[in-house]
């Protein structure tokens, strides 16, 4: 039987900032594994009710102590049943220090939402200017077997986490496509020398070659967020079809193309800049993707 908690039994008080022990303040009776970490309105604030009338696991991400008597603790709230588009919660909630104990001052419990397939795989604190402090959140996934990590940056207010850029516009972290075998093996070849060969038309261009890593550098500003510069270095195998080459078919009947196929390497950046009026950071010079024209062609 799933723990129906209330509000009115909640604990006032923590001795660390250690996350159980959190969880156990803002969360009466949460435990880490089993059902005891599933929590039910209307101690879990999440307001859809679709997802969160059933109750949702709920589990620490990472605590930060802003001050001597300041901390945030950011929580994943899942839903009990889990498929390739649910979604998770992201939530944060504030403690301040009296004495030695902590107790439960600020929360929101509704920040953004994620793939529920995909994992976290960082949460760092970024100064984003003099008194302006940023969170990085880089997540990533695997799938049809492409591996890609992305970042989110929020703005740290008072009691307040808020995204600082634009919906579905996340900084990409780095993406592996290698969906065939040859993959690995055509990018160790010369750079820039092509590969002569004809390749069955059913079968296709063996998918993606590409592999991605970006580099993030934020600027602190003075009273502004500075700058953030995201500099990418890829390297990636180029299918060109060679024109005015005949296609061939085989006793099958399967026709197949020739082309040259290249190993290269390629460097891009891009530098996005503070909105003040939309408090959002805009893209103003550089490339507006590091994935090349081809990509998923």
């Amino acid at each position: 039987m799933l723990l129906l908690l209330t509000a009115c039994s909640k604990t006032e008080y923590a001795d660390t900032l250690e996350p159980d022990a959190l969880m156990k303040l803002v969360f009466k009776g949460w435990q880490k594994e089993g059902q005891h970490s599933i929590v039910k309105p209307p101690v879990l604030k999440i307001r859809d009710g679709d997802i969160s009338g059933k109750g949702m696991e709920l589990a620490p991400l990472k605590v930060f102590k802003l001050a001597e008597n300041m901390a945030i603790m950011l929580v994943r709230a899942t839903p009990t049943s889990v498929d390739q588009v649910s979604r998770d919660v992201l939530a944060a909630y504030w403690f301040k220090r009296d004495d030695k104990k902590w107790s439960l001052e600020a929360r929101q419990d509704e920040i953004d939402t994620l793939l529920s397939k995909h994992e976290i795989k960082q949460i760092k604190l970024v100064d984003l200017a003099t008194t302006t402090q940023g969170l990085l959140l880089e997540y990533g996934g695997y799938e049809h077997q492409e591996k890609s990590n992305w970042t989110r940056l929020y703005k740290l207010g008072q009691h307040q986490l808020t995204s600082m850029l634009a919906e579905n516009q996340d900084f990409l972290s780095s993406i592996n496509a290698f969906n065939n075998a040859d993959c690995l093996a055509r990018m160790k070849k010369g750079l820039g020398k092509p590969e002569h060969l004809r390749l069955n038309d059913r079968d296709g261009k063996f998918g993606n070659c590409l592999d991605i890593k970006v580099k993030l550098q934020i600027k602190p500003g003075k009273t502004l967020p500075g700058d953030i510069v995201l500099s990418s270095s890829a390297r990636m195998v180029e299918y060109h079809e060679i024109a005015g080459e005949d296609a061939a078919s085989n006793e099958g009947g399967d026709t197949s193309t020739i082309y040259d196929i290249i190993p290269g390497t390629k460097q891009a950046g891009m530098v996005f800049r503070y909105d003040e009026a939309k408090a959002k950071y805009q893209l103003i010079s550089g490339s507006k993707t590091f994935l090349p024209d081809w990509y998923r062609e």
